[in-house]
Order: structure tokens, then sequence, then C-alpha cells
């Protein structure tokens, strides 16, 4: 629907009150509200609508491409997905528990966090944090123990220079780690890697040295 414009819908809040999944692609001049759902949605899917900027309905499963600048509910949200998404700002979130980053983010923000670090702590709920070609990332932050983080994949990060300082104590539960193509990371990580690790992939980080 290239030529949709806006949704016209006379009472915005809890209009589809059974809708599980939502779908919206290839509305490139979609603009304004979408309809608020008052209970959330299993799966919210938004591809190709740039000028949307809007408040996205509640969803357990987000996923989102190539979309304009989207307010977003963090309360029942569990899964987000994001695909050359530019203009999106992340809090942090208490329920979080899959993040997967495909493309550059210009502002991850809590009070305006740099956006060369990615805020570990923002998110102690997450399982699962999937980071990929985010190219001004220089590090991830951290300062607390995240004793739920299992699986951990950075990937094209051509601007990381080290890792979780002390990631052994601070990421307990790690057991799956995958780092590949980031040429200028050179630190590894104080005291080695979590004794539960079970599976290690380190792919094209010529400047990484073990000790």
């Amino acid at each position: 629907m290239s030529h949709w414009e806006k949704w016209e819908c006379q009472v915005v809040t809890g209009s589809f009150p059974h809708l599980q999944r939502l779908s919206i692609k290839f509305c490139p001049k979609l603009k304004g509200q979408l309809p608020k759902q008052v209970v959330p949605l299993k799966i919210l899917q938004i591809e190709d609508c740039q000028q949307l900027e809007a408040s996205a309905p509640r969803a357990l499963d987000l996923e989102l491409s190539e979309c304009g600048k989207l307010h977003l509910d963090w309360a029942t949200m569990k899964i987000l997905r994001m695909e050359e998404v530019s203009l999106l700002e992340i809090a942090g979130s208490d329920n979080l528990e899959h993040l997967e980053v495909d493309s550059v983010l210009l502002s991850i923000s809590d009070n305006c966090v740099s956006l060369c670090t990615f805020p570990l702590d923002f998110f102690q709920t997450l399982k699962t944090l999937n980071l990929y070609g985010f190219h001004n990332l220089q590090m991830i932050s951290q300062g607390l123990i995240h004793n739920h983080l299992e699986c951990l994949e950075i990937f094209s990060c051509h601007k990381l220079e080290s890792l979780c300082g002390n990631m052994r104590m601070l990421l307990p539960s790690l057991r799956m780690f995958l780092i590949k193509d980031c040429p200028r990371l050179e630190l590894f990580p104080d005291g080695g890697f979590p004794s539960n690790l079970e599976d290690l992939t380190i792919e094209d980080c010529p400047r990484l040295e073990f000790p």
C-alpha cells in the first residue's frame, strides 16, 4: 500500500481486542497514530514505513526494519529485533529477554548515553543479545552482575576495542559467545571467560592476543 498515509480509526484504543499478530510492511507514506491494544499483541512487525512516527502498539515480540521514529512500550516486551533502524531511542527495560540489533543505532539513551557504548546494565533480564553491524560501538559497559545473559553475539563492530571487563564474574550464566569481524579488538577480558561457557567462536579479530 505505497500511497497509504493515515490509519483512520474512530476508536483508537482497544479497536481490535482479539488481534494477536499485526504486520505493516511497505507503506512508505504512512504517518500518525496506530491502534493501541489493551491486551498486548503476540507479534508486531513494521517494515519499510520510513515516515511512521507514532507510538507502537504493545507487543510481546516486536520486529522493526526501515521504519521511522517509534515510541515503544517496554512494559510487556520480551523480544525486540531491529534492522536498519536509525532513529530509535532505547531506554532500559526490566522485561526484555531477547535483543537483536542489525545495523546502526544512532541513539541508545537514558539521559543521553553515548552512542559508542552499549549499556548492558540497562537490560538486566536479557537472555540473548545480538549486535550486528553496530559500526560505532567501542565498548559494552557493565558494572553489575548479569545473571540471565546466556548468549552474546557481536558481529562486524569495526570500532570495538575491548570486551566486558571481568566477564568471568559479571556474566556467570553466559554459555554461548560469538565475536566475529571486529578488527580493532585487542583486549582479552580480565580473568578470562565465564566458567559456564560451552560454545566460544572468535573469527576475524586479528589484533586479539590471548594471554
